[in-house]
Order: structure tokens, then sequence, then C-alpha cells
């Protein structure tokens, strides 16, 4: 896959190497099972001192069909140091499962938390989800459905009716995300993206543009109004831009608290580089906005 190659690419020229350096004040631990399949394997982080504020389910981003949950163990950790247990996930990849499996795969490590939370120690009623590139796609759309019953039972049938009344979403945080499928196709290049979707959802470009429910595979189209308070941040010389301020302004006119936090130098995913300045930044911002919505 030519787009899988380009990824890589790609965010080597704008991250370089990341560094993953967890805080002493924190404790982790990797490899947890989440649910069935062999890439629900997660990642925990908790603070060592004090007691938990919130809890953030994290998902990686990649395209849809790569990317790794170890590469944001240092993003993670950072928000476990200040008071937020941690909950970071692997889910199946494109082509192997394709959609709204990795969705599911999302509201799979909500359940897990809801489930084990007694044991894990924590209050599901204050739970954030958090994603970057394609996670935001992930989280957004899992908000959707957790959301809109008739989403859910579109998706998965009752699979999922009684997480809702279990676990309580407070918010959300969204990094360089892709939200509407459509303005995608229109701005990349057909080989890049196309190759994305095809692998994604099953579909070749004309197929996509064919499909007779095309509106509900964009997150952007079938979020509503109660969508929880989302800080949504972006780049300058990330070519994903234009979807954050797309997914800004749907937010607003549905009613919802929309934060926009642009970085004029960064590039897409630029806030995991944590050795940089500008992404240090955006941590700040990212835990005064945390902690602004937890203590309300």
């Amino acid at each position: 896959m030519i787009s899988k190659h380009l990824l890589g690419f790609i965010d080597k020229v704008f991250n370089g190497e990341r560094p993953q350096n967890i805080p002493v004040n924190v404790h982790y631990e990797y490899e947890i099972k989440y649910g069935e399949d062999e890439m629900h394997v997660a990642d925990l982080f908790r603070p060592l001192d004090g007691g938990i504020n919130g809890v953030i389910l994290n998902i990686h981003g990649g395209g849809f069909i790569a990317g790794c949950r170890k590469g944001l163990r240092e993003f993670c950790g950072i928000l476990a140091s200040h008071g937020y247990f941690v909950f970071s996930i692997d889910y199946p990849l494109a082509p192997r499962k394709i959609h709204p499996h990795p969705i599911s795969s999302t509201l799979d490590a909500l359940r897990y938390l809801a489930d084990n939370a007694e044991e894990l120690g924590i209050n599901i009623d204050n739970v954030f989800l958090t994603g970057d590139s394609a996670g935001c796609y992930f989280a957004a759309y899992a908000i959707a459905a957790l959301n809109d019953e008739a989403v859910r039972a579109k998706l998965f049938g009752d699979e999922y009716n009684g997480l809702t009344e279990r676990i309580n979403i407070s918010g959300c945080m969204l990094y360089c995300g892709i939200y509407c499928m459509d303005t995608a196709m229109r701005t990349f290049p057909r080989f890049i993206f196309g190759d994305m979707v095809r692998e994604y959802f099953g579909l070749k470009s004309r197929e996509y543009w064919r499909h007779g429910d095309r509106e509900s595979l964009s997150p952007i189209r079938i979020i509503n109004g109660s969508f929880p308070p989302a800080l949504i941040v972006y780049a300058g010389k990330d070519p994903v831009k234009k979807q954050s301020v797309m997914m800004i302004e749907r937010l607003k006119e549905s009613g919802v608290e929309a934060d926009g936090y642009f970085e004029a130098k960064g590039g897409h995913d630029f806030q995991l580089s944590l050795h940089k300045e500008h992404a240090k930044k955006c941590m700040a911002y990212t835990l005064e906005w945390l902690d602004n919505i937890s203590n309300r």
C-alpha cells in the first residue's frame, strides 16, 4: 500500500523520532487485554500521588491502516502525571477489520473500564475520549453512537445499549483529526486517501461516492447537541487542518461547547513531539482545559 508508506514518511518529516519518557510520578502497565480480538490490547497509566481527577480513553491514529499505541506513551504519561487515569488502546487495523470495527473496539474499551471500575479504582462518571488523526474519527464516531440510539442500533444492534447508562462522557480532546470523508476524498490525491478509504470501508472510490448512506460514514454528519464539550487541536502545516475548522463550526452550530487550539508552526500530530516547545504549550493548554471541565 502506497499510503501506508507515505504515512510513516510524513510522520518523520513533521515530528522526527519521538522520545517516550514516562514521568516518575506515574505508574504504568502495558499489554492489558480489554477484548477478544488479538489487537484489543492497552496501556494503563495512573498517578502515583493523590487522587484521580478523571478517566481518559486514548485512541491512536495512523490513517485507518497503520499506527500503534506505543508512540503515545509519553503523551499519556504526562496526562496521568496531572491526576488522570489513562487507558490507551490498540485496535484492529484495516484491511483485516473494516468499518465499524475500530469504533466497536472503542466501545469495547469503554465497557472494559465500566466492568472493571471498582478493581481499577476509577470513577466512570467523568470520562474523556482523546484521539489523534484517524483516532479522532473513531472517538467522535463512538461518542455519536453513544448519544444516538438510531446510529448505535444501525451499526451494533443492541450490543452497547446498557453502556450508555453506565458511563458518562464529560468531554473529548481531538488532535489533527479527520471528520468528513467527502471533503477528504475531494481534498487529497486519490492514490493516497482513496487507498485508505478502500482499505477501511472496503469500497473503491466510485463505490464510496455511490454509497446509499454515504453521510453516515462521516462522524461530522451524525453528531448532535448531545456531544460533550470538545477541544479541537489543529495546525498550520497540517494537510487536514480544514477538517478541524469544519468540526468546530459543526459543533458550535449544534450548540456544543467547542474550543479550538491552533498552532501555526505545527504539522500533523505536532502535539505528540513533546520535546518541542509548541507541543509543550499545547499540552499545557490541554491540561488547563481538562481541569476546567473536570471541576464543573
